[in-house]
């Protein structure tokens, strides 16, 4: 039988890293991602928030590689389940997908709240403003497609 028609896409499902048989932007991965020494520049940290940053990045990164790690492994349970058409195994997968949905979410609400406990009101403001500007440009290179959006 022919495969299953593409449905509503997640953020992260593209970019399962290089290797992967689904990989949208293949090796390429963390090619956009936020410069810590941009960040720290910007928001011109003291030397104790430097520190405090290095160590929340340094969990957080960890946590969210085995976050990631767990979600990918969930989605490709789900894909198994519905290629067996069991529903029971369907229900199974979709609970495991759903659960790591929301460690990451959490995991992101984690570390924005203790952002927030590092740097002072200013700072976090110049932040958010710089997330809203990246957010905006990564927006603009999605709708370009990934040749166009890769060729910066």
């Amino acid at each position: 039988p022919p495969p299953p028609p593409g449905g509503p896409h997640h953020p992260g499902d593209f970019d399962k890293g290089p290797g992967s048989h689904d990989g949208f932007h293949g090796g390429h991965k963390f090619k956009h991602k936020m410069d810590p020494v941009v960040i720290d520049s910007l928001l011109q940290v003291t030397p104790e928030q430097k520190a405090a940053l290095d160590e929340s990045r340094a969990k957080g990164d960890s946590i969210f590689k085995d976050l990631r790690k767990q979600k990918h492994e969930a989605e490709k349970a789900l894909g198994q389940a519905l290629e067996s058409r069991d529903a029971a195994s369907i229900d199974d997968a979709k609970a495991k997908v759903l659960d790591a949905d929301k460690a990451l979410l959490e995991h992101r609400i984690n570390g924005m709240q203790a952002l927030a406990k590092i740097l002072n009101s200013e700072q976090l403001e110049k932040f958010n403003q710089f997330h809203k500007e990246q957010m905006k440009k990564f927006k603009e290179r999605m709708k370009k497609g990934p040749a166009e959006g890769e060729k910066e």
